[in-house]
């Protein structure tokens, strides 16, 4: 399998991670970058199977040309469609899902992300006079003061809803319904990256992927709170980082995949 990868999206210790296991497996692979244009630079033509991993953008390039596996971005990566199948093992559950112009947040502070995996802004708790601004600007047409992408605007559609809270955050590598790598990304309010998962996060993790899987290849990132393990969010495997995670394993992993037909691609 040939892998393209974006370098002017990972960061540098991730990028560097991947190659080297790309390295050491003996499996070609390609840097590009995306330019504003929508192209890539180099602009690569591999033969056989293809793994994309970057943007949204890249994902659609991937699309454009046939790429298989190219990328396993979907429909199912909405957040209304995790709610659907996975219910209350949603960290958000209680959450209102709609258009940013129809938020109406409530309380001191709020927790907002988008409903897709598309990183027009990256989620968070905000305080909800911030977010009351932010949503006023863009319906107005201003300025976002919020930094996000310009892709951003009224008829996004957004997750918001009360904040909880979060002892520990683990995220797991799934490919082909097992759990091929996994790392805990955050302890409190601390970013970290551990190769260890506490056992609780671990079997959580592969009950909810017993119960149902968004696509073939795919991130899921869990959550200790008061009221047990939950789900926080479903990433797509072509663009999260790595933290801890042992990437040679994710690289085998998909390398091993097969067939390709019928793998699921980004259909925005």
């Amino acid at each position: 399998m040939h892998w393209i990868i974006q370098d002017n999206l990972y960061a540098e210790d991730g990028r560097d991670a991947l190659i080297g296991a790309l390295q050491r497996l003996g499996v070609p692979f390609t840097t590009v970058t995306m330019l504003p244009s929508g192209t890539l630079s180099p602009n690569p033509d591999p033969s056989g199977p293809v793994m994309a991993c970057g943007s949204v953008g890249l994902a659609r390039v991937a699309r454009e040309r046939g790429w298989q596996p190219g990328s396993f971005l979907n429909e199912n990566h909405h957040y209304g469609v995790l709610m659907l199948h996975w219910g209350c093992e949603m960290l958000n559950a209680d959450a209102r899902i709609s258009a940013f112009r129809d938020i109406k947040p409530a309380g001191q502070h709020v927790f907002i992300r988008p409903a897709e995996d598309s990183k027009v802004f990256n989620g968070g708790v905000m305080e909800t006079e911030e977010v009351e601004a932010w949503r006023d600007a863009l319906v107005r047409g201003e300025r976002s003061p919020v930094e996000c992408s310009p892709r951003m605007g009224g008829d996004t559609v957004v997750v918001c809803g009360p904040p909880k809270m979060i002892y520990k955050e683990c995220r797991f590598f799934v490919v082909d319904s097992k759990v091929v790598a996994w790392s805990t990304y955050k302890q409190g309010s601390d970013m970290v990256a551990n190769a260890d998962v506490d056992p609780v996060s671990m079997d959580h993790a592969e009950a909810c992927i017993r119960a149902w899987q968004p696509a073939r290849a795919f991130v899921l990132d869990t959550a200790l709170t008061p009221d047990g393990p939950r789900i926080v969010e479903v990433n797509c495997i072509n663009s999260a980082g790595f933290y801890g995670a042992d990437v040679q394993r994710i690289v085998m992993a998909v390398e091993t995949m097969q067939p390709w037909a019928g793998s699921p691609v980004i259909n925005q």
